[in-house]
């Protein structure tokens, strides 16, 4: 963030793995808004079962044969994979995944 950039304001660019996309954010129509919102719930919804499976995979190798050792952390990756699967019945917006060129 430069010095003369507040908190809250953007810099004005999106990096993503497909490019940059340089934007005004000041200017804006409420369906860019909602096409954004649902690429980010999309990013976040994937980002969350990455990391749910991460997880998994770090139990079985710490606890291999014993599933009850980590009830509670199980438990909680069973609620945050249900949580993000929901994401995407949220109207709006709702979840895009990336386009393809």
């Amino acid at each position: 963030m430069s010095q003369n950039q507040s908190p809250t304001e953007g810099n004005g660019s999106y990096t993503a793995d497909s490019g940059t996309e340089n934007y005004d954010p000041d200017a804006f129509s409420q369906p860019e808004i909602n096409r954004g919102q649902r690429r980010i719930n999309y990013e976040l919804v994937e980002v969350t079962k990455k990391l749910a499976d991460t997880l998994e995979k770090l139990i079985e190798k710490l606890s291999p044969g014993q599933s009850n050792k980590f009830k509670e952390v199980s438990d909680l990756i069973t609620e945050a994979r249900k949580i993000a699967n929901a994401v995407a019945g949220i109207r709006p917006p709702g979840c895009d995944p990336p386009t393809t060129p």
